[in-house]
């Protein structure tokens, strides 16, 4: 990576994902003081610094870790240097999610959901990618409504490239007031159209938001942007 462009995650890890989960621990956990002890399920890789972080700043502990990695061979590397995570390999978490996905139910429930979409290489730069994830992110927040979940730190995190953004893709209603064009086609528009669409998504299973974050970094291919929003989320009443 060039000298000039620091690596996205690490600047995702620090500027956004730390701050956001630390302030989550504190609102979801307040009686937890040295240790926050909080349940991390993340989309990761072989860089998967945020697990390290979280560790080092007493927010999670390894063993509290369940990791989603789309590639056997990496997931066979995380198993052994993760040691007591759980390593869950599905294939592309978009593409594996469902209704019916007891796989995700069987270790909740969490305290961050990490949907780091950029860390599943390679990239499939294609019409409905972006819509995907989401889709695929609102399957797994209605899940944890469904199973009455108290609330979690939300980390949505996504490339954003030339392709644009429609709402019909998405299976599931606005239910945010937005101003971006349909399609969505420069990047103010398509940030918006990912807030919006997280919004309704936590709005629409009963999920309240407490402080919201979003950070647009640049990458190495100067057509392609990460952008990562996250959300303390507790449970409405």
């Amino acid at each position: 990576m060039s000298a000039s462009i620091p690596d996205p995650k690490t600047l995702l890890v620090n500027d956004l994902w730390l701050p956001l989960v630390k302030d989550g621990g504190d609102q979801l956990l307040p009686r937890l003081r040295k240790h926050k002890k909080m349940k991390l399920f993340t989309l990761t890789n072989m860089n998967y610094q945020e697990i390290r972080v979280f560790e080092e700043n007493k927010l999670t502990k390894r063993e509290d870790v369940i990791a989603w990695n789309h590639s056997q061979h990496q997931a066979l590397r995380l198993e052994t240097e993760l040691g007591r995570s759980k390593i869950l390999c599905e294939g592309r978490f978009d593409d594996a999610v469902n209704d019916e996905s007891q796989l995700l139910l069987a270790h909740s429930p969490y305290h961050i959901l990490n949907l780091d979409f950029s860390s599943q290489e390679p990239i499939n730069i294609s019409t409905g990618r972006i819509e995907r994830e989401i889709n695929a992110g609102n399957v797994f927040v209605n899940l944890l409504n469904n199973h009455q979940t108290n609330g979690f730190v939300l980390l949505y995190t996504t490339l954003l490239d030339q392709v644009d953004l429609n709402s019909n893709a998405l299976t599931f209603p606005l239910s945010m007031l937005h101003t971006f064009s349909n399609p969505a086609c420069n990047v103010d528009d398509k940030v918006e159209f990912i807030r919006c669409a997280v919004l309704s998504m936590l709005h629409n299973n009963n999920y309240t938001v407490n402080h919201s974050s979003e950070l647009l970094v640049d990458t190495r291919n100067n057509t392609i942007k990460a952008f990562s929003i996250g959300f303390v989320s507790p449970r409405s009443n």
